[in-house]
């Protein structure tokens, strides 16, 4: 039997967070408590659009949206558009634009901190996009992880190969202070997922056509905002890879992740060249304290069963 899933997603909004918050929505385990929109992909007003547009597809408009960070800690900002198009939804035509009266008042890291009081070592948090509202929640409560059942981390790399940046991947450079904060902070499990990892569990063009062909509103709306992302992502890699999704499927089904390393990981703050990348500390030259479990292998039949759930 499946274990239920409490989920929180922090995230911004494009169009592999897109995905995944369709996962969540489809998965009979999983009780979507609340969406946090950070800035990342693109500004936060616009990862709020986005999010209302993909509840509105699965018509699923009863999960509260809260808006948070408009920049990192440090007001630095970074944008993902030469990936997710300047809307962050791929500039998909037809998809009709949101009411925006429907996003809370209650400023997301706020509502974070309340939530997870509200209901102790129940939340999972899925942090799909920069940390900045979860380092913010942090240090409103200092005991907010405490509280946490556990967060799952879409970012970070193993090889310096992610595709955004020199060294280091786009949600860890967006924000390397929040990283830093939440790595070392955090009093609950955290796993990790990096981005090569992603890479080694991409979908084949067969498959995702397949997957877009069914005759479904939310089929054609994963057509209309990956048409962009599919392209560069085939052409860069030959495979089709929403790294997002597999972070919410590591949560909803715990087979799906079949190894785990458990290492002591910190972020470069400081280098000019290597800003926001991920230090993992395998020769505890650092620390003893291994305080982060890095998703390192998955199941991809499993993968497979649960993206087909989204449409």
């Amino acid at each position: 039997m499946t274990d239920q899933v409490h989920m929180i997603i922090d995230c911004d909004v494009g169009v592999d967070d897109a995905q995944a918050i369709m996962l969540a929505l489809a998965m009979p385990n999983v009780e979507l408590v609340a969406i946090t929109c950070v800035a990342g992909n693109v500004d936060v007003d616009k990862v709020c659009i986005n999010t209302l547009k993909v509840l509105e597809v699965c018509d699923r408009l009863d999960v509260p949206v809260y808006k948070g960070a408009t920049s990192a800690i440090l007001g630095n900002i970074e944008r993902a558009e030469f990936y997710h198009g300047q809307d962050g939804m791929g500039d998909a035509d037809g998809i009709a634009g949101p009411d925006l009266t429907m996003i809370k008042q209650e400023v997301a890291a706020i509502a974070l901190v309340r939530m997870v009081n509200e209901r102790p070592g129940q939340i999972s948090i899925a942090a799909i996009g920069p940390l900045t509202n979860i380092a913010i929640a942090m240090k409103l409560d200092p005991n907010f992880t405490q509280k946490l059942k556990n967060i799952v981390i879409m970012g970070g790399e193993l090889e310096g190969k992610a595709a955004a940046f020199l060294t280091s991947e786009f949600n860890f450079t967006c924000d390397p202070e929040a990283i830093q904060i939440v790595l070392s902070g955090s009093h609950c499990p955290v796993d990790l997922l990096p981005f090569e990892v992603c890479t080694n569990y991409g979908f084949s063009s067969d498959f995702f056509e397949d997957l877009i062909s069914h005759n479904s509103r939310k089929a054609k709306f994963i057509k209309a905002i990956t048409a962009g992302s599919l392209e560069k992502d085939l052409r860069r890699a030959g495979q089709y890879i929403p790294c997002d999704l597999y972070a919410i499927a590591s949560l909803v089904k715990k087979s799906c992740v079949t190894r785990r390393d458990h290492v002591h990981v910190q972020v470069e703050l400081h280098g000019s060249l290597t800003r926001g990348k991920m230090i993992t500390d395998w020769n505890k030259k650092v620390s003893q304290d291994h305080n982060i479990n890095i998703i390192t292998e998955m199941d991809m039949d499993s993968l497979k069963v649960m993206y087909s759930k989204t449409v």
